[in-house]
């Protein structure tokens, strides 16, 4: 009874030509969707900060630890994009930003950073036995390692690499140092030249002998005693 009571009474209300019923309820659409678009566009305006721009400062050339609590405080996020290593740098500094400074972006804008690396760039040593010392050389300098000390070996072969160390230790191929560490490669001396060899005979030659008797008779000579002669040995000479 109430149900069909209140189905009179919306019929009561409805208008009576079909086409102004199909005019409110598109305007009471309408009027629903410009309420919730106004409400999404309030929400995004503050979402992305639309309306707060600032200027990007410069944080180039500082420490990246000072960079980022500078950005941070000036309400941007902070990113490492990337890192390089240069050792006329101080480690960590901020060698490039972006966006550049004095650009206008909105509050909140991701500032990326490349930095300088922290720590040294190490390398992967290939094997470097039973190579000259020339191209074991050039290898090391390729790769960026300037510290290198040659250490000369027993060994046959000159100039040979017989092996190289760190810190004492073999290096085995593969493995990674820093660039700035000490390699010491060990090189082999070769063999003396024929001509550091002296070889005498067991019997002395005959130049030999005859160089002995001419020492022998000089030595004789110089040390026979002088003869003083005497009156009664040449009395004629004392008249």
């Amino acid at each position: 009874m109430l149900k069909k009571n209140g189905t009179n009474k919306f019929l009561a209300w409805r208008p009576k030509s079909y086409a102004l019923w199909v005019i409110i309820n598109l305007f009471a659409i309408a009027l629903v969707a410009v309420i919730i678009g106004s409400l999404m566009y309030g929400w995004l305006d503050i979402w992305t900060h639309h309306g707060q721009h600032i200027e990007v400062p410069k944080v180039k050339g500082m420490s990246y630890y000072e960079a980022y609590d500078n950005l941070k405080k000036s309400g941007f996020a902070v990113e490492i994009s990337d890192s390089i290593y240069d050792s006329k740098l101080p480690r960590g500094a901020v060698i490039e930003q972006n966006p550049k400074q004095g650009a206008i972006v909105k509050k909140g804008r991701t500032i990326f950073l490349t930095i300088n690396a922290f720590s040294d760039k190490t390398v992967s040593i290939p094997p470097l036995g039973d190579i000259s010392l020339r191209q074991a050389k050039s290898i090391l300098e390729g790769l960026g390692i300037k510290n290198i000390i040659v250490k000369y070996v027993v060994s046959e072969y000159k100039d040979l690499v017989m092996g190289a160390k760190v810190n004492g230790k073999p290096i085995k191929p593969g493995q990674r140092v820093s660039i700035n560490t000490t390699v010491t490669l060990e090189v082999g001396q070769g063999l003396p030249e024929e001509e550091d060899f002296f070889f005498w005979d067991d019997e002395p030659q005959d130049s030999d002998m005859e160089l002995m008797d001419v020492e022998h008779e000089e030595t004789d000579v110089q040390d026979a005693p002088d003869v003083v002669e005497t009156p009664e040995e040449n009395p004629e000479e004392f008249e």
